[in-house]
């Protein structure tokens, strides 16, 4: 009988931290469609000393994209946001999705948060899931965004994106 292969437990993960929206909320206007969520990577908070080796970096707080370029295809990447969204009006409706392969046949966008109702105008903290594998050549090589729309005007802090990468076994 042939053994399944022993797969190592893996804790490669990076933890990015904004500081630039803890004093500058970035704002959601209900006409505007989705607005691109910001990470500058700058609060103390980052860490990037989990990483796998192979794996130099996965965002990029120049372009706020994801890159998985250093990814192979069918490399899995788990996500968990946490932001803190404050709304102006009681009752809206808030979504949050991520965009890979940008510019690419193979775009394709998935939700973080499927038209959360949030009942009353207050913040709310928000931290939520999502696992995906890279399916191809276009998701690995061309950017991925994560994007927040609101049916009524907020403003959107990014505490983090924690980023978890689990490699293809062979």
């Amino acid at each position: 009988m042939k053994q399944r292969p022993i797969i190592p437990h893996s804790n490669w993960f990076y933890n990015y931290a904004d500081l630039a929206t803890q004093s500058t909320p970035i704002n959601i206007a209900w006409w505007a469609g989705y607005v691109e969520l910001t990470n500058d990577t700058l609060w103390a908070r980052t860490d990037r000393t989990k990483a796998p080796l192979r794996i130099w970096d996965i965002w990029n707080p120049t372009t706020n994209s994801f890159d998985f370029s250093e990814l192979k295809v069918w490399d899995m990447v788990d996500i968990r946001l946490d932001v803190s969204i404050t709304t102006w009006w009681p009752s809206q409706v808030v979504d949050v999705i991520i965009e890979t392969g940008i510019w690419t046949p193979s775009q394709w966008s998935t939700h973080f948060l499927t038209s959360t109702y949030l009942k009353s105008a207050r913040t709310y903290n928000i931290n939520e899931f999502i696992w995906w594998f890279i399916r191809n050549e276009n998701m690995r090589t061309n950017p991925a965004k994560l994007k927040i729309s609101s049916d009524w005007n907020a403003t959107v802090k990014v505490n983090g994106f924690y980023c978890k990468i689990t490699p293809k076994v062979n």
